[in-house]
């Protein structure tokens, strides 16, 4: 084991390798064959996941092992940036989640993609995001963080627009990126923020790029020497990165828009990583912001207005994608309300099963979706049981784990529970039944209206191996909980268990008991408009926005190139005089030098007088 983690580089480099072999092989068509692509994109992702298997059992049987190995990067005087590899019990944790659950998207994606002519392009983009993904989680520092963090955006902006040509798709990765450049904005000025203040306070440049080894002394000195206000400022800025990135309200606008992408697109990236990398941001600091409890309360209310809102909006929505991006949202709303109390091994628990679930998920509406020609409508999907029983059976699985009646999703989600129990957190706790209540009910409709519910449409033929990676996920959810701390000695599961049974029933009894379904209008209309939250962006971005943009044009246009604009005017006058005073006869030159020396002898007289008049008055 101690092999594998002195070389976890080499799980962040293979990735990359892979991605510029595609890349060049693609220009130089020396690389054609799409099984070839496609087993060296395995190779490394299997060689990356039993490293990671490895590498988290060294640090789980070494409780506290930490491993380091960082080289200088930029030096300027005093100052060291370093980039490098730090793993530790969090780390390795990740590492396993993102190579597991990239393994069975990448042979979905074979079975998904292998007609597409971008196939390619696809996998070579698909290893520069898990190359980018693993820098993030190996970073050491924040500033390493901050260079991956931007690369998984990009390289998530590619993969959602995949489909360029299409309207939406290209839309949908410009709004993606504009919304995630939002909070990378803050984070960044967050990071400045805090290494200026780092540096002033405690005269040393060790802690200048924040690492992960001394965040506690980090954290010491922004609590100890900064005023409250700027901690507090501070702090937001830094979360606003995360807020973003895991699609909390008020920027979660764009992960719905999102599944415009492929379907593997929104499997990987928009259910187990990269919306995940925020979560993990907030554990990597939380050192810092545990020193505050209004930065805490801040965490905590984030996640809950996310969490409520966004299952509010998969109630109504009829997109199947959209559903389960809504109801990625608010499942990293729940684990931000795990963050916010404290429930630190909770989120991230809960985050490792929110992954494998939501991955299957996604994979299963992908199929789907083949199955009915593309559409994404579920008013088009019905009666899937009796068709693809295997398929109905894994979405029955996930659907208990999400809702946290059974496998993976109760035991993680009890853990929340028992903490929030332990800290009299009551009125979280009943939000959190809430959610749950809400969860449980717009996944079991979907179960209802896509497999139980009554369609003339035929269906495509699929290939049976595309059911296999869907398969092995199910199974790995239900198994998983096993191996979770102190599972089956909750006592106050019940509660939120008996809501959730409750909504399994009333979806039940709406969707196939009920014929004719009666909307409450202002509620429907409040949950389908996503509260117009999309709306009032939209006047923004459209009204004011375009407004700012039209004082901006003016301002370019009249003000600065106006100055250029003069510079050059007067230059070329200049010139011009000179030019003509160049005549090459003396008489000429004295009477310019007395013409030059008269206007000199003017002014001063007049400036003379100007200041006898003002010391006269």
């Amino acid at each position: 084991m101690e092999f594998f983690v002195q070389n976890v580089s080499s799980i962040l480099f293979f990735p990359l390798w892979v991605a510029v072999v595609i890349f060049i092989g693609k220009i130089t068509s020396l690389l054609k064959s799409y099984k070839t692509i496609f087993g060296i994109t395995l190779l490394a992702t299997i060689w990356g996941l039993i490293s990671s298997i490895l590498v988290f059992a060294k640090t789980i049987t070494n409780m506290g092992y930490v491993f380091e190995d960082t080289f200088s990067f930029i030096s300027i005087n005093n100052l060291n940036f370093e980039l490098g590899c730090y793993v530790d019990l969090v780390s390795a944790f990740m590492l396993l989640v993102i190579f597991a659950v990239t393994l069975f998207v990448q042979i979905y994606s074979y079975f998904y993609m292998k007609n597409d002519e971008s196939f390619p392009r696809f996998f070579a983009l698909m290893n520069l995001f898990t190359f980018s993904m693993c820098g993030l989680v190996l970073a050491p520092t924040l500033f390493q963080t901050y260079v991956f963090w931007e690369l998984v955006g990009v390289t998530s902006y590619l993969l959602i627009g995949f489909w360029y040509k299409k309207i939406s798709a290209a839309n949908a990765a410009k709004k993606a990126f504009i919304m995630n450049r939002i909070g990378d904005f803050c984070l960044l000025a967050g990071i400045i923020l805090s290494s200026v203040l780092i540096y002033n306070y405690s005269g040393s440049a060790d802690l200048i790029d924040i690492p992960y080894s001394g965040i506690d002394r980090v954290a010491a000195y922004l609590f100890t020497y900064t005023s409250e206000p700027v901690f507090i400022a501070n702090c937001i800025l830094l979360l606003f990165g995360s807020i973003a990135k895991s699609a909390q309200f008020p920027l979660h606008t764009w992960l719905a828009d999102a599944m415009e992408g492929p379907t593997p697109v929104s499997a990987l990236i928009h259910s187990a990583t990269m919306v995940a990398a925020g979560v993990f941001l907030i554990n990597r600091l939380y050192p810092i912001y545990y020193q505050s409890h209004f930065v805490m309360n801040f965490i905590l209310v984030i996640g809950l207005i996310t969490a409520i809102i966004c299952a509010f909006f998969a109630i109504t929505c009829r997109d199947i994608k959209r559903i389960l991006a809504y109801s990625t949202s608010s499942q990293l709303g729940i684990m931000f309300i795990a963050l916010g109390t404290g429930a630190l091994t909770g989120s991230m628990i809960y985050l490792a099963s929110h992954a494998f679930i939501k991955s299957m998920l996604f994979l299963i509406a992908g199929i789907v979706m083949i199955a009915y020609s593309g559409s994404t409508s579920i008013d088009d999907f019905g009666g899937l049981r009796k068709k693809m029983p295997i398929l109905a059976g894994c979405y029955l699985i996930g659907a208990f784990a999400l809702a946290g009646v059974l496998f993976s999703g109760f035991s993680a989600k009890a853990l929340i529970f028992h903490h929030l129990f332990e800290t009299h957190s009551y009125i979280t706790i009943s939000f959190l039944i809430l959610i749950s209540f809400m969860t449980a009910f717009y996944i079991f409709r979907l179960y209802f209206v896509v497999f139980e519910g009554k369609s003339e449409k035929n269906i495509t033929n699929l290939p049976k191996l595309i059911l296999v990676p869907v398969s092995c996920l199910a199974l790995i959810v239900l198994v998983i909980g096993l191996f979770f701390p102190n599972m089956g000695k909750f006592n106050n599961d019940i509660l939120p268990l008996v809501f959730e049974v409750i909504a399994v029933a009333l979806a039940f009894v709406l969707y196939i008991k009920v014929t004719n379904l009666k909307k409450l209008p202002l509620l429907y209309n409040l949950s389908f408009n996503r509260l117009y939250i999309d709306n009032l962006y939209d006047f923004l971005a459209r009204k004011l926005y375009s407004k700012l943009a039209l004082l901006a044009n003016f301002i370019d246009d009249y003000l600065y190139d106006g100055m250029v604009g003069l510079v050059v005017f007067i230059t070329r006058l200049k010139s011009y005089i000179n030019s003509k005073m160049q005549t090459g006869v003396i008489q000429s030159y004295f009477a310019y030098s007395f013409l030059i020396l008269a206007l000199i002898l003017t002014g001063f007289c007049l400036i003379y007088s100007l200041i006898a008049y003002w010391v006269e008055v």
